[in-house]
């Protein structure tokens, strides 16, 4: 039998090959299955990852012809809100091109809407409902067998009739679960490494489905984390993604992580981007995540209004227990906070004291707390609470799409457009980063040009291209392997995410990097030119000449800008 499973990847003007999006939970489908007995039998699994544009969401006669070209007896699709769309309409034409292959749906989209999608789309066999690795391999060990008493599944029979058998518990041991980077199924981009060291969330948030997923958090095996950092070390990946709901949910499991990015990366040569629990940071917390390299610390405060938090089946924000989790949070790195904007029960005048809130936090006198905030659009997730009881808050959803809020009882559709215009007048505005264009053209509005940014695509983030020509004509007189003061000298010219870095190196292995990007490729760059953005990629390691690396970064800075004048 062959298996073809497909999943996407969004594409962003910003980000190149050494970044690619792609489907981890593929990926994981297809670890558990080779490592299972169906392999032995004969299963021949390949993974396509699509690339999908969010301005365009669908697939040309190319991407077609390279699924037709796999010659799957099974197709499964894994979806999403942004490419549901398009993946049915792949479906059909798989269809029509290989009638024989059966074709089933996973992912969330699929699994909260999966008697609709058979019903309205007969090219769909089956659904595979929640987390799949053990209902896929059922599904599939069944052949041509009927499906019925397999649990997870949505199914049609030959007549047409749709049947749900009941839902499959979640796998409550982790380490049953095969790592796609351990076997090599998977070898991510050089810049987007993802790592899932937990599955589930504490937290029981009206607008989001993990709660599906089981109650509490689920880990996998220590001796897991060990080996994936290690594994990622030993290839040289300078930077991961933890994908975790949060990374100190439970201190025992923050430990673990901490004692295996220690034992792995004793240098600290790899960042980690991650989000943490404001309310569990503990001093004892501390002496662990200062052990995990930074590249991104997230924090969720997402509003101060205890309408919008309430509506949210959130605890009301003690402020004094925030500004003491960012001060303990400071030892490690300045952190960026999550908002979001038109949530149920929020208005205009709540989001303003929101951004006000966060402002003030980072006017505090000290050490930086705050880098920036992310102000992202609220989207009520199909399977949430709020997603099936949404007229008490009067929801208007986005029809089609990521189901966007473009509007409730309390943030109507005029106010949320006034919140753009409140979010770019604010004092601090330059904290603020706003990236969803997509619900203004869902309403009909044209991108305010405050935030059209190179273009109003996705993001707002302009596209370019700096080449290393481009780099050292910025930095003269200075060029890799230039000595400078105190035992520093100047690297060769890395690249990170497409763009070029410039690296100075020291002594003791200390180094500091300075990305160059096209000018407004950033939302808040460390310095604008004329022609660019330069951006500080990791602030100094622990035990570092803080001071000293400041003002290799200012100068380095200083000399751009003047080679760069206009």
């Amino acid at each position: 039998m062959k298996l073809t499973l497909v999943g996407t990847g969004i594409k962003l003007p910003h980000v190149d090959e050494t970044a690619l999006r792609y489907n981890l939970a593929n990926a994981y489908l297809q670890a558990y299955l080779e490592a299972g007995p169906l392999a032995a039998d004969g299963l021949r699994v390949e993974r396509i990852d699509l690339p999908i544009s969010l301005d365009d969401p669908a697939f040309d006669d190319d991407a077609l012809q390279r699924v037709v070209a796999s010659r799957p007896d099974v197709l499964g699709l894994s979806c999403y809100s942004w490419d549901l769309g398009a993946l049915i309409d792949l479906a059909e034409r798989v269809h029509g091109a290989l009638p024989a292959t059966r074709i089933v749906l996973g992912g969330p989209s699929a699994t909260f809407q999966a008697r609709a999608l058979l019903e309205a789309h007969p090219c769909v066999t089956a659904v595979v409902r929640g987390e799949g690795e053990q209902t896929l391999a059922r599904l599939l060990a069944a052949g041509s067998r009927s499906p019925a008493g397999i649990r997870g599944v949505t199914w049609r029979e030959s007549r047409g009739d749709v049947h749900a058998e009941p839902d499959r518990p979640v796998i409550e041991d982790l380490g049953e679960l095969a790592s796609p980077l351990l076997r090599g199924t998977l070898t991510p981009p050089p810049q987007n490494l993802m790592l899932e060291f937990s599955r589930g969330c504490v937290y029981r948030c009206t607008y989001c489905a993990w709660k599906t997923q089981g109650a509490g958090v689920r880990y996998v095996p220590a001796a897991r984390v060990r080996q994936e950092i290690a594994w990622a070390h030993e290839r040289n990946y300078e930077h991961a993604f933890i994908i975790d709901s949060a990374i100190n949910n439970h201190d025992e499991r923050l430990a673990v992580v901490a004692d295996a990015v220690t034992a792995a990366d004793p240098n600290g040569d790899m960042a980690f981007s991650y989000f943490v629990n404001h309310a569990f940071v503990t001093r004892a917390q501390m002496a662990n995540l200062v052990r995990i390299r930074p590249h991104e610390i997230t924090v969720g405060l997402e509003s101060v209004n205890p309408a919008a938090l309430r509506a949210a089946g959130r605890k009301p924000l003690d402020p004094a227990q925030f500004a003491s989790a960012l001060d303990l949070l400071a030892e490690a790195g300045p952190v960026t906070v999550s908002m979001m904007l038109g949530m149920p029960g929020d208005d205009i005048d709540g989001f303003r004291r929101t951004l006000d809130f966060v402002a003030q936090q980072a006017e505090r006198p000290g050490p930086q707390r705050i880098r920036s905030a992310r102000v992202h659009w609220m989207l009520v997730a199909p399977g949430s609470h709020l997603h099936g009881h949404g007229e008490r808050y009067g929801l208007e959803l986005a029809p089609s799409g990521i189901p966007y809020v473009l509007g409730s009882n309390t943030f109507p559709r005029e106010d949320l457009v006034r919140a753009l215009q409140v979010l770019h007048a604010h004092p601090r505005a330059d904290l603020f980063i706003w990236e969803d264009a997509e619900p203004l053209r869902m309403m009909g509005e044209a991108l305010p040009r405050m935030f059209a940014v190179g273009g109003d695509h996705l993001g707002g983030r302009a596209p370019g291209h700096v080449s290393e020509r481009d780099v050292l004509h910025a930095i003269r007189p200075l060029g890799p392997g230039r000595a400078l003061r105190h035992g520093w000298s100047v690297g060769p010219i890395e690249h990170q995410h497409g763009w070029p870095v410039v690296v100075l190196c020291g002594p003791a292995d200390r180094r500091v990097s300075l990305q160059i990007r096209a000018r407004n490729a950033e939302p808040r760059p460390y310095a604008r030119t004329a022609r660019f953005d330069l951006v500080w990629l990791a602030a100094a390691q622990p035990g570092s000449d803080q001071l000293e690396e400041q003002r290799l970064v200012a100068a380095l800075a200083d000399l751009i800008k003047r080679n760069d004048a206009p």
